[in-house]
């Protein structure tokens, strides 16, 4: 099982170990690493964008228990420099943030969010379908 360091730091640049290397039927690689500073997709967001070992992480996902870093080339079993994109990292965040902040304002209208995406183009918020009446005025204001 991964530490998921990003839970408790907000570094962008350590070392890890990778416990495992993995071939994925697509042709690309699973690495598996014992603690990570790589989000991975989720909640919304896009998965951090960075390197291990100077290769490119193509994304980051969670089987299970396992974080899994994906790769287009395998990498031996070993220590590792994990760099994350600092600026990606930074614009997901604010994103994310923003949706939050826009869910709440419908919530005080008597809205309830149903799903959220925070890409970046492409940031979004599903409310129920339907306005209760007295949240229309309020919206007519805001036009």
């Amino acid at each position: 099982m991964t530490e998921r360091v990003y839970y408790t730091s907000d570094a962008t640049d350590g070392r890890a170990q990778i416990i495992a290397c993995t071939a994925e039927a697509d042709g690309r690689y699973a690495i598996e690493l014992d603690r990570t500073l790589f989000h991975p997709q989720g909640g919304g967001q896009p998965a951090d964008r960075g390197w291990i070992a100077g290769q490119v992480v193509e994304t980051v996902v969670v089987r299970g228990e396992r974080v899994l870093h994906i790769l287009s080339q395998p990498l031996p079993l070993g220590e590792v420099e994990m760099k994350i994109d600092a600026s990606a990292r930074q614009l997901h965040a604010r994103l994310h943030s923003a949706g939050h902040l826009l869910g709440l304002a419908g919530e005080q209208l008597g809205w309830q969010p149903v799903k959220a995406h925070h890409w970046p183009g492409e940031g979004r918020i599903t409310l129920p379908a339907g306005i209760a009446p007295r949240c229309r005025t309020p919206v007519r204001y805001w036009r």
